[in-house]
């Protein structure tokens, strides 16, 4: 039959594979969303507590079941008009036993068996975001014993995968409505999934009770058939596909019962494909090599970690990219689970002090407002949660940011989400902005009392690096008010001389700023600020400033009342740093 594979079955327990029938499954549309709440106070420290927590419960040592191939697409038809319409897809998967046990392959309404789920993901240079909707999972029901990936060892009648021994789905048989279910149903971390009132138990459109709930298929062909050609399937809008400049990749995973978490990178995998509308329908081509993991591998130029509970629960990885934006920094993260059953609900990034963020925003996979996370910024930390829409297993999950403040690696929180509280923490090593690798300035000398009693002071904010060089800032601060004043600096080192009744902090030759007014209404609330920009781009100043300098600066404001008519700030000193 066209589409098979070999190697492949096709509904070998009904022999039926659904003919695509128009239904009225609406559309799906995605969106991009920005919103910032910023919240005052007292930042609460990043803290991840540990947590008694256990491990795998149902580990099956030697149980290593990997995704061998991820072989075509299929397109299944539409509903909608085009340029608005919605897609059904699915793809052909190959699964090898690679282990040394043999492994439950029974088919539902037996509980033991794989489940598979599919995703798409569409990339360009800046962000990575799932274009497809929270589809349905595919329900093992039937092991072949081929040997696509090693020698099948131990071949068997179709209720377990031999070691050895591969089994492939093809495009018609994971896109059957007949096997797939909601994604919801599955213990993910376990692979439980519990047959009595299962979407299979109710049917569509569901049964009365209590056939509804008796653990007996109600689900028929017939009506898996009439779900139409988009409905359960990997849902995609025309919306997401009819775009250039970017790359799409799709991944499959499978979820084995007992596999220990150790051999599950080789679960999932993922591939690139290409779409193209041909007037009436998307064709997609696959192409490229099967790499193992999470498709945020194929995020080009972002790094990708991750992490568990410590065996409680599934693995949730975190990619980021940070590009320089002029003065500042732009952060992008995605966040994928693969197979944590509670979600994410928080996601808690520790930022430098003095950290101005704007532009926030979030993606989520559905078309709804109001489930949209919401950022809480503090002093030292970025919040983002939700109430009521956690991140699942098999969805990706987008946030981004600009920092006036450098990258430099930290530990990032990923709250579990439970509507009662207290569910575990997983943290994760990644990029924050926190200046790591750019230290900042410290302060040194002794500043000149003014004539109006102000101890004038000299204070920096942020990192002083070449690639924001507009967001570190020097302030000369309780200054008289009302007066003209400037900065000076100087490369070759620090000092401490007496110069007009003060201290000059600043080993010569000395490099003079503009000049400026202090401002200010109140006594002693004079100040005046100059970025590293302005430090570049003095006269004498641009070709002594490099990556590795270490610049010495001290303020200096017109004191008529004081015998020498001058006030002086203490010193600081910094190292710029690319």
């Amino acid at each position: 039959m066209a589409g098979k594979e070999p190697g492949s079955k096709e509904n070998e327990s009904t022999g039926l594979i659904p003919s695509p029938k128009l239904s009225p499954y609406l559309p799906n549309p995605r969106r991009m969303k920005s919103a910032i709440t910023k919240t005052l106070g007292c930042a609460a420290a990043l803290a991840l507590l540990p947590l008694a927590l256990s491990a795998q419960s149902n580990s099956i040592p030697g149980t290593d079941v990997s995704l061998g191939q991820l072989g075509s697409m299929k397109y299944w038809g539409r509903t909608g008009a085009f340029p608005n319409g919605s897609n059904g897809f699915s793809m052909s998967t190959t699964s090898c036993n690679l282990g040394t046990v043999n492994v439950p392959w029974q088919a539902p309404m037996a509980s033991n068996h794989p489940t598979i789920s599919f995703l798409l993901v569409r990339a360009n240079a800046d962000r990575m975001v799932q274009v497809s909707d929270y589809s349905y999972v595919k329900h093992g029901f039937f092991a072949l014993s081929n040997s696509q990936c090693t020698p099948c060892q131990n071949p068997s009648g179709g209720t377990f995968l031999g070691v050895g021994c591969s089994d492939t789905y093809d495009v018609n048989n994971n896109g059957d409505n007949f096997w797939l279910a909601p994604a919801g149903e599955i213990d993910p971390w376990l692979n439980t999934w519990v047959p009595n009132c299962s979407h299979f138990d109710r049917g569509e459109p569901a049964v009365s009770p209590p056939q509804d709930c008796d653990g007996v298929r109600s689900l028929t062909s017939g009506q898996a058939g009439a779900l139409g050609p988009v409905a359960h399937r990997m849902q995609v809008n025309d919306s997401d596909l009819n775009v250039t400049g970017y790359t799409f990749w799709y991944q499959s995973q499978y979820n084995i019962r007992g596999e220990p978490e150790a051999n599950r990178n080789n679960n999932v995998g993922s591939r690139q494909a290409n779409f193209t509308w041909t007037g009436s329908a998307w064709n997609p081509v696959v192409s490229g090599t099967l790499l193992a993991g999470s498709v945020l591998q194929r995020w080009s130029g972002a790094s990708v970690t991750s992490a568990t509970n410590g065996g409680d629960d599934g693995r949730l990885y975190v990619g980021v990219k940070v590009t320089p934006v002029g003065p500042n920094f732009h952060y992008e993260y995605a966040l994928h689970n693969r197979d944590n059953k509670r979600g994410v609900g928080a996601f808690r990034i520790p930022i430098a002090p003095g950290t101005v963020i704007t532009g926030a925003g979030f993606r989520d996979i559905d078309a709804s407002l109001a489930n949209d996370w919401t950022y809480t910024i503090s002093p030292t930390q970025i919040t983002v949660s939700t109430g009521s829409n956690p991140l699942r297993w098999n969805s990706i999950f987008n946030f981004w940011f600009d920092a006036n403040t450098g990258p430099g690696p930290a530990v990032v929180a990923l709250d579990q989400f439970s509507a009662g509280g207290g569910a575990p923490t997983v943290g994760v090593p990644s990029t924050v902005p926190s200046n790591a690798g750019c230290p900042g300035a410290s302060n040194y000398c002794t500043s000149k009392v003014s004539s109006s009693g102000c101890t004038p002071t000299i204070t920096a904010a942020g990192a002083p690096s070449l690639s924001a060089a507009g967001s570190f800032v020097v302030t000369s601060n309780n200054l008289e008010v009302a007066k003209n004043g400037i900065q000076f600096f100087g490369t070759t080192g620090p000092d401490s001389l007496p110069f007009q009744d003060g201290t000059l902090c600043v080993l010569q030759p000395l490099h003079r700023l503009d000049v400026k007014a202090s401002g200010g209404v109140a006594a002693c609330s004079g100040a005046m600020s100059y970025t590293l920009t302005e430090v570049l781009a003095s006269p004498s100043g641009g070709a002594l400033v490099v990556a590795g300098q270490a610049v010495h600066q001290q303020g200096w404001f017109r004191d008529p009342a004081a015998a020498s008519q001058t006030g002086l700030t203490n010193g600081v000193t910094y190292t710029v740093c690319p």
